[in-house]
């Protein structure tokens, strides 16, 4: 509880759960299922996430698991990943579809015009709803980010064998060359990335649903344009999936798996699982030894997360500021 209080004092003051509009925003959607729905829904979901987690633990034990054509260094990854991959879908689903119907809602229920009307209202109604899915997906934020910090420790454990030199093994002989000290600072920066990938990827989509919603006025389209965008993400995602699979997952000395190496590993890292198949260290050194500038994915993946943060930034005032715009007869 403690840390919860230190946290919210460090944040502004609409994020925080006490914030009227926020409480008016988490009040509506509880309100749209009655309590046994809501339980049913958790209570399914739990579940279903259990049953996949064993289904992954017997395939591990045929050398075989679940997204993966072969282990990866620990079983513990191995196990885990294709289940938090479905996790991280499920969460970047709910943020586009749960933001898309905003303004449509809002209408139905006949309050948009007097929130217009109000000083700052539809902005303080667009903050509390982008900020409401963190909320509402805290329990994936917390599954995913729980098992990455764990898969980051496990990373950092790995560095300190063979009495710290287990890093220099793999560095020697990556092309182009780097020195030990460039390593690190790349290793450094793939699991900075690794572990904001997830949240930046949920407030862009959250930002994204929103700025849909100042689209439409009709509830048909407000539910065709989400849609629309979650199918292009999807498609994207099977096959940034898919083309990094081929690269990790192809037996060494093997015939040329694609001819784009690199930018199948970098799109596997941004729209695909959001770096989580880079969090396992024999994953990472295999990608830095058999890919040409393999090493500096890390690098590039953190780069790309600060325009992915900025893009979500750009989408979410755009978004309040078509909602704040007085309404064209």
């Amino acid at each position: 509880m403690r840390l919860r209080r230190v946290i919210l004092a460090l944040v502004p003051a609409w994020m925080r759960p006490e914030d009227r509009v926020l409480r008016y925003v988490l009040r509506q959607d509880r309100g749209s299922s009655n309590r046994v729905t809501r339980h049913t829904i958790r209570l399914g979901g739990g579940g279903l996430v259990i049953a996949v987690v064993a289904m992954s633990a017997l395939s591990y034990q045929t050398g075989s698991p679940l997204g993966m054509a072969r282990p990866g260094g620990s079983a513990l990854f191995s196990v885990l990943y294709f289940p938090l991959v479905m996790v991280q879908v499920a969460a970047l689903a709910f943020a586009l579809f749960s933001t898309s119907y905003l303004i449509v809602s809002e209408r139905e229920r006949g309050n948009w015009e007097d929130l217009k009307i109000t000083w700052g209202g539809a902005e303080k109604l667009v903050r509390a709803r982008w900020i409401a899915v963190f909320y509402q997906v805290r329990g994936a934020l917390i599954i995913v980010g729980a098992a990455r910090l764990i898969f980051a420790g496990l990373m950092l454990i790995d560095l300190t064998r063979y009495q710290g030199y287990y890093l220099d093994f793999y560095v020697d002989g990556v092309e182009p060359a780097v020195n030990i000290n460039v390593a690190v600072g790349l290793v450094g920066a793939l699991l900075a990335a690794s572990l904001l990938q997830f949240p930046v990827w949920i407030g862009l989509n959250a930002a994204l649903g929103l700025l849909l919603s100042t689209l439409v006025r009709r509830r048909a389209t407000a539910i065709l344009f989400p849609l629309v965008a979650f199918g292009l993400e999807l498609i994207g995602w099977v096959f940034f999936m898919s083309a990094g699979a081929d690269v990790l997952d192809a037996r060494l000395n093997t015939v040329a798996y694609t001819d784009f190496p690199w930018l199948s590993l970098f799109g596997m890292g941004t729209l695909g699982d959001q770096s989580l198949r880079l969090m396992d260290l024999q994953t990472s050194a295999q990608m830095w030894t058999e890919v040409d500038y393999g090493v500096f994915l890390g690098g590039a993946l953190l780069i790309a997360l600060l325009i992915e943060a900025g893009l979500a930034n750009l989408l979410f005032w755009q978004a309040i500021r078509r909602a704040s715009a007085p309404a064209r007869e």
